[in-house]
């Protein structure tokens, strides 16, 4: 019934639970509040659930009445709730005191409830004849209240059941109004809904007709997918559309609309069909004279299987990431779904009178009369101001770049860089529909997507957005309270991806270093960490405490202000080529905006300013927005009207920081400075249309500056509030005082989070995924830039372990392992979880890296200046009153260097005879040949420069034999400075996944060493995760051979029980073994179950031994899979028993057990049958990314081939050169000897084919190789510094072409070149040669390949 109409309040009586269950069911239902009255003993009890957007003041509640006053919407008025006496006795009593309410009821009202009672003989079937005076007094209660029935539907008798050994209906259940009520809701009525799981009927109270019936807008729906005739329906309405009305995307999914809503009327999508049958079958047995219970019982049994039916629908729509399939949580889904549309939905708003709508179409105009405000310009069209000494920063070869030719690619990338879950634009179509439906729709969107680029203009309709408002705190009832984010159409994001993709490499070369926002290799963290330093120098050091302060301001409706005039001028002012200009101001002017007020769309907007939140194009545009205050704050600093902070003269001068449109101004305290800010921020705002909400924003002093100069700043900003003890994009500014409050929010946020979960129908293994996707990642972003104190990390620890144990909230449970077991690897019998300790300093260590590897950002230069301005990093100590996050930085220091070993670039850094530079396992000074030698030898005089290696000459004059062995494997980066590399990756890079496991190596060693001593459980634990069945199974088998489980034997020694017999079969003792495998009922049911038995039984004393056989069992390829998968079922199910006759009192019988055994395992398999048919033809319709793909038009693709035999040491290589046709031009072969690893092949592999490209004097040439290392190398260098020195003898020669791509090929689309290669290291086709056209023997293979292509629209 919540499902299927979701009242505004919902009545319930005899609840029989305390106000814990019932705010459990509160939760569970979605409804925002309760109030109930709680039963006495397991009795009675009343609630009444009340939604959002209700206002709800109780007036009177008892036993059997709850009186309150409703305000719902702009109707106000009263109910009374009433559930009346069983006992005659007590019912005179509630009629008297509904009579008294009643005559002194004038306004509008109405009473509804089980009243007990009835008017006549005529309201009953069945049973003997009541007396007429029996009615009178629910008669005179009626009469005094002057209140009158509301017409009926359905079926009145609302009560059956067994009395006298006779089927009695009654008619017990109803609402009345009085005549105000009546005026006031004159269509009202009630419906006496179908019976489900009790002997009463609901009893539905509308005010209008009929329930509101809402047709929402087309939604294309992911279970179309797969679905029958679906993809023959979408082709068909496609390709028709172009023999009639138009050949346009728009038009074509119009059609393709229509036809998917005919099919779905045509089509039962889900069990809706099905649950309606049954419904009517259970109503009109329910409602015959004489009921059969069997049947009631069987149509009862097929309706929950058909709900249950509903489980994929419901998960579809929570959009829950992490719940994994298997895990069956329906209930979980269902309410999450509602839930969070409660969460969602807008009750009332204030318009501008100060008045509040409630009414949709009422809010409605409030909202599209504040956007038409909001998103008028003020029309500046002067910004001379700005830009008179703007310097262009995009050159003309990279604007020019900018505007090259559209490919077909970019297009096809862009349309799969969209998220394929994402909300749907106004035409209701997703990116899944054009990601799995590419190959249909893919020729026309192309056609029309390079229309605009080459015309500037596409139809009005890809623009139209609706505006979709979420709150930003719980029950909006002000705009300002909501936040606008735009659902754009595919068709928009397929152009403004193709924009943003072109634009985001150059960002870091336009953006100044200020802006951290959206920069590659700029991370928030960077700012929250200056921000830090610069609020602590404050505090801390003298020459800027008396001097400095830091102004935190509040951009007010940022995005939603930008003045296009404006945007236009800045990218004119920037350098950007007109075309590109053109087509961004396209994107952005062109829009169109509807309101969606609870999911409808109202009016129609047409904004002069604004760019959208949820455009992809937005953030970038707004970060180059943010240009012209930093243009205008450096002018200031230059013409010294402006002094920012700085904390020695080689380091940067930092007078501002910007992420997105969160601010902090740094400048001096003194009038003269604050005139100049002022200034400066009246200037952009005027030109951009930003304000700042001067009550958000904050000025932070230096503790030297007085009182009289603060206020004079204040009055001069207009900003009176002080900083310092709050937040700075999330964290705290300052860390004075206690770290443990300060960061109490963290964990205050966390229970928060877990809190609302613990009501959810939540299993172990859901819990364990929530645990890891969720509570583990709340606190990253704190992590990531302050070491928590332990206290913080035992609080959050202590909250998830409280979570993972207790199945309530108010109940505590034991808990049977402990965080540090837990924490374990699941290969060493843990569940895998984070230690927290271990992984906050393995996020430090992060930040620790980026001072090493990126000294020319902003942070690492503020950072040098402060604490390292003599030295390195790495030698750099904490210093003298250092910062919290220096500090934190440090500790993160303290686990890289563990990891971290120098490599030979130029040889400067290291001492020959001094510094350990050669790894002879373990790093140590080479030995010396002579006996006098130069103590200040330097590496860099053992190098041959010109020839990029070494000299050997002088190393055979210095060192022994071994030791010029060990030099020679060395490969020197002679052009570069020595750098440093992690020794924990295959990169050099340092990840937080390694650090995290170099954390628990060195902090938890001992613990580790433990887990994997010998003999141990650890091995059959680890086996459980690999099983086949689903993850709350895994994680109760876990349980058990872990020890973690309720029995007899482990509770009595925690000294918990009394009786220590087993309560089923009544032995003395019941352990887990016992409870398994070896109780009498645990025995029937492994008999009955078809799986093998031992031939000498289960043992009786060894759990592992037990369960060792059934992994032998479940691998055993000569028993029947449906019989060897069904053992995690059987364990699950004899628990499951126990437990229901432990606390129920009911033992279900070893057969029915195994049935539902079977029935479980087999349901399970059908599931993942259906899951990897789906899989199955996703990977059929994803052929296309797989295939060989050509290169653009006038350029040639080359594939690289590689094999190497480890054995012989041979390595064969291979490339292949074909046109944009896929056509072969050349291909070539050749062996490489005494190849030592793969990489080394690898790199000789592609080395050659780049020299042999060269030497053919191809000069535009794509290069498509398997070799992840060699193509991270090439394109990201830094972040490969193991492989800097073939990163560097690469591109060395890739210098020589005009234009060169290095692209990652997958194993199926380069199978050529790898065949060709594998010929020279397999077969011993050791003769090398180059050679136009395929190869003879695999011309067939290439001609296909280039069809295949051809096929899919590739070539």
């Amino acid at each position: 019934m919540r499902k299927k109409y979701f009242p505004e309040l919902l009545f319930l009586m005899e609840t029989k639970n305390c106000r814990n269950v019932v705010v459990d069911l509160q939760e569970w239902l979605g409804y925002e509040k309760v109030f109930s009255v709680e039963p006495i003993g397991l009795s009675g009890g009343l609630a009444v659930f009340i939604k959002s957007g209700v206002i709800v003041n109780i007036l009177l509640a008892d036993k059997n009445v709850m009186d309150f006053h409703v305000q719902f919407g702009s109707f106000a008025f009263y109910v009374t709730c009433v559930y009346g006496s069983p006992n005659p006795r007590e019912r005179a009593k509630v009629w008297e005191r509904l009579s008294r309410i009643g005559v002194n009821r004038k306004e509008v009202w109405c009473m509804l409830g089980d009243f007990n009672d009835i008017f006549h003989n005529g309201e009953k079937k069945g049973g003997p004849r009541r007396g007429d005076a029996s009615f009178q007094p629910f008669k005179d209660m009626i009469n005094c209240c002057q209140v009158e029935e509301l017409p009926y539907k359905g079926n009145r008798f609302t009560w059956g059941g067994m009395r006298y050994d006779k089927w009695i209906q009654c008619r017990l259940d109803r609402c009345f109004g009085n005549k105000e009520w009546h005026k006031l809701f004159p269509a009202s009525n009630q419906i006496f809904l179908e019976k489900r799981g009790s002997d009463h009927r609901p009893v539905l109270l509308s005010l209008t007709t009929s329930r509101d019936s809402y047709r929402g807008c087309f939604r294309f729906d992911k279970r179309f997918f797969n679905k029958p005739r679906v993809k023959e329906t979408i082709e068909s309405a496609w390709k028709n559309a172009e023999h009639r009305r138009g050949f346009s995307v728009s038009e074509r999914l119009r059609r393709c609309r229509q036809a998917l809503s005919r099919w779905k009327r045509e089509t039962d999508t889900n069990s809706s069909t099905r649950i309606n049958h049954l419904e009517v079958a259970l109503e009109q047995e329910q409602s015959s004279n004489r009921p059969s219970s069997a049947s009631v019982f069987h149509i009862k049994k097929d309706l929950a299987r058909a709900y249950r039916e509903e489980e994929i629908f419901w998960r579809q729509k929570s959009q829950q990431k992490w719940l994994k399939s298997g895990d069956k949580n329906t209930n979980f889904f269902h309410a999450s779904v509602k839930a969070a549309r409660g969460k969602k939905r807008i009750e009332k708003l204030k318009d501008v009178n100060g008045n509040f709508q409630r009414a949709e179409a009422s809010k409605a105009a409030v909202a599209e009369a504040y956007f038409n405000d909001l998103f008028t310009s003020t029309n500046p069209d002067d910004f001379r101001g700005i830009f008179y000494d703007f310097s262009p920063r995009v050159t003309q070869e990279v604007s020019e770049g900018l505007v090259k030719e559209i490919t077909k690619e970019e297009i096809k990338n862009a349309v799969f860089g969209i998220r394929a879950s994402s909300a749907p634009g106004a035409d209701g179509f997703t990116g899944f529909f054009f990601q799995k439906y590419w190959h249909i729709i893919e020729d026309q969107v192309v056609k029309e997507v390079r229309d605009f680029f080459n015309s500037g203009v596409f139809p009005p309709e890809w623009n139209y957005t609706h505006l979709c408002l979420i709150p930003k705190i719980s029950n909006p009832s002000l705009m300002s309270d909501l936040r606008p984010i735009s659902l754009c159409s595919v068709m928009y994001k397929t152009i403004s991806k193709v924009l943003v993709r072109r634009l985001q490499p150059l960002l870091a070369q336009v953006v100044s270093y200020n802006q951290s926002a959206f920069v590659a290799e700029r991370l928030i963290s960077d700012n929250i960490l200056i921000a830090h330093e610069l609020v602590h120098s404050l505090h801390t050091i003298p020459s800027i405490a008396k001097e400095f302060m830091v102004v935190k301001s509040d951009m007010s409706k940022a995005y939603d202000r930008v003045e296009w005039n404006y945007l236009r001028t800045l990218l004119g002012a920037l350098g950007f080529h007109h075309r590109w200009i053109t087509w961004i101001m396209w994107c952005v002017s062109s829009v169109t905006y509807s309101v969606l007020i609870n999911d409808k769309p109202y009016g129609l907007i047409s904004p002069g300013r604004g760019l959208r939140q949820g455009d992809p194009l937005s953030p970038f545009l707004f970060v180059l927005c943010t240009e012209g205050l930093t243009h205008l704050m450096n002018r200031a600093e230059r013409l010294s009207l402006l002094v920012g902070m700085r904390f020695n003269q080689n380091g940067p001068m930092v007078h501002h920081l910007l992420f997105a449109d969160d601010s902090l101004f740094i400048c001096k305290a003194e009038r003269d400075q604050s005139q100049t800010l002022k200034g400066i921020l009246k200037v952009y705002g005027e030109a951009t249309g930003q304000t700042i909400n001067l009550s958000k924003s904050s000025i932070t002093f230096g503790e030297g500056i007085g009182i009289q100069r603060r206020e004079e700043v204040q009055t001069v900003l207009g900003i009176f509030s002080e900083g310092g003890a709050g937040s700075y994009l999330g964290l705290p500014e300052c860390f004075s005082g206690s770290k443990v409050q300060l960061l109490a929010y963290i964990k205050d946020r966390l229970k928060a989070r877990l809190s609302g979960w613990f009501a959810r129908s939540l299993s172990l293994g859901g819990k364990e995924t929530l645990i890891k996707a969720v509570a583990l990642a709340m606190p990253v972003y704190a992590m990531s830039c302050f070491k928590l104190t332990k206290t913080t990390l035992s609080n959050l620890t202590s909250a998830i372990c409280d979570f993972w144990w207790n199945a309530t909230e108010d109940k505590k449970k034991i808990h049977w392992v402990s965080w540090d077991r837990m924490c374990l690897s699941k290969e060493n019998g843990g569940l895998g979880f984070r230690d927290l300790e271990c992984f906050n300093q393995a996020l430090l260590a992060k930040q620790a890296w980026r001072l090493i590897q990126n000294p020319n950002c902003l942070f690492a230069q503020v950072m040098k200046s402060k604490y390292f301005p003599e030295c390195d990093f790495i030698e750099a100590g904490i210093g003298p009153r250092p910062s919290y996050g220096w500090k934190s930085i440090q500790f993160g220091k303290e686990l890289l260097i563990q990891g971290l070993s120098k490599q030979i670039g130029n040889g400067e850094s290291f001492l020959v005879w001094s510094d350990p530079w050669l790894y002879d396992n373990g790093w140590r000074a080479p030995f010396r040949r002579q006996p006098s030698f130069n103590m200040n030898l330097r590496v860099c005089d053992l190098l041959d420069f010109n020839n990029r290696g070494w000299d050997l000459d002088v190393l055979q004059e210095l060192f022994v034999p071994d030791d010029i062995i060990r030099i020679k494997a060395i490969k020197p980066v002679v052009s570069k400075d020595d750098f440093w590399s992690c020794d924990h990756t295959k990169s050099g890079d340092y990840t937080v996944k390694s650090g995290n496991w170099l954390a628990n190596q060195v902090g938890r060693r001992d613990f580790i060493q433990n887990a994997e001593f010998l003999p141990s459980l650890n091995g059959v634990k680890s086996k459980v995760w690999s099983l086949a069945t689903v993850p709350k199974i895994k994680a109760f088998i876990w349980r058990a051979l872990s020890e973690a489980l309720p029995v007899v034997d482990l509770l009595r020694i925690r000294g918990l029980v009394g009786d220590t017999s087993c309560q089923i079969c009544g032995l003395e003792g019941e352990s887990v073994n016992h409870v398994l495998f070896t109780c009498s009922v645990a025995r029937q049911t492994w008999a009955l179950s078809r799986f093998p038995m031992p031939i000498e039984g289960f043992n009786q004393c060894s759990l592992l031994s037990n369960f060792f056989y059934l992994l032998q069992v479940s691998k055993n390829s000569r028993v029947p899979i449906e019989i060897r998968r069904l053992f995690p079922w059987i364990l699950w199910r004899i628990w499951k028993n126990r437990n229901s006759f432990l606390f129920e009192g009911r033992l279900y019988h070893p057969l029915e057990t195994a049935q539902k055994i079977e029935q479980d395992s087999e349901e399970w398999a059908m599931a993942q049958i259906v899951n990897q048919g789906l899989e199955e033809e996703v990977e059929k319709n994803e052929t296309s990314n797989s295939i060989w793909n050509p290169p653009p038009q006038h350029w040639l693709k080359c594939n690289v081939g590689c094999a190497w035999s480890k054995h012989i040491g041979i390595a064969g290589a291979s490339w292949i050169l074909r046109d944009e046709k896929g056509h072969v031009i050349l291909h070539s072969r050749r062996t490489f000897s005494r190849i030592g690893s793969k990489r080394d092949a690898n790199v000789k592999s592609v080395i050659w084919a780049i020299e042999a490209m060269s030497s053919h004097h191809f000069d535009k040439v794509v290069f498509a190789l398997e070799a992840v290392e060699i193509f991270g190398a090439v394109n990201r260098p830094k972040a490969w510094p193991s492989f800097a020195f073939q990163s560097a003898e690469l591109l060395l020669r890739l210098q020589g072409f005009l234009e060169w791509k290095v692209v990652l090929e997958s194993h199926i689309a380069n199978r050529g070149a790898s065949l060709i290669a594998q010929s020279a290291s397999s077969y011993n086709f050791v003769h090398s040669y180059v050679e136009s056209g395929p190869p003879s023997w695999l011309i067939h293979f290439f001609e296909n390949e280039r069809s295949l292509a051809s096929i899919y629209g590739v070539c």
